[in-house]
């Protein structure tokens, strides 16, 4: 892994004058591994080596946030119910916009054990936008949830489940939910 930083910029002069902040540049971390692993591709899963991701300050949300609700389902009776808000949109003349997620209200799954999995934590849940909110994918780590009941988390081990992907593209076609197990293979729930 690796961290990387954009140049320091010269001309225009950094907002401060000489002084420059972590604002001034932009950062992006980088990934490579040894192996290909799993990642969700549009409109199918496939493997990469090689993966990045450009980072951001973590925003709020504020009276303009939008709220959005989403409803994923599968054949095998799984229901991953799911809340968070986007920003408002950009102003003015756009050639299109893809909404980040803001911040998470909650995530429901049931269907995998006996009560619903209930997730508010930042880091038991992520969301990857895909170009213009035409498909979505979600990411859902219940280990990572503070105060998740330790009978959720011996029902997932014993049904081989660590980690849940939800794929939703938007108006096209089905929601796919597939799951990670801890050997790293990631099998679709039919």
């Amino acid at each position: 892994m690796a961290l990387e930083t954009s140049s320091i910029l010269t001309s225009p002069l950094p907002r401060l004058g000489p002084l420059v902040t972590q604002r001034d540049f932009s950062l992006r971390l980088t990934a490579a591994y040894a192996r290909g692993v799993p990642i969700m591709g549009f409109p199918t899963l496939t493997n990469t080596r090689n993966e990045f991701v450009t980072m951001t300050p973590i925003s709020a949300p504020n009276v303009r946030s939008l709220l959005q609700n989403r409803v994923i389902t599968n054949r095998a009776g799984v229901k991953i119910e799911t809340s968070f808000y986007w920003p408002e949109p950009p102003s003015g003349p756009t050639a299109g916009y893809t909404a980040p997620l803001v911040e998470w209200v909650e995530t429901r799954v049931t269907g995998l054990t006996k009560q619903p999995i209930v997730l508010r934590g930042f880091y038991s849940q992520t969301y990857h936008p895909g170009h213009h909110n035409f498909w979505e994918n979600f990411l859902f780590e219940p280990r990572r949830e503070p105060g998740i009941s330790v009978a959720q988390l011996e029902e997932l081990r014993l049904a081989d489940v660590q980690s849940i992907l939800a794929v939703t593209p938007r108006g096209q076609s089905p929601d796919t939910v597939y799951v990670l197990g801890p050997d790293g293979k990631l099998r679709s729930l039919p």
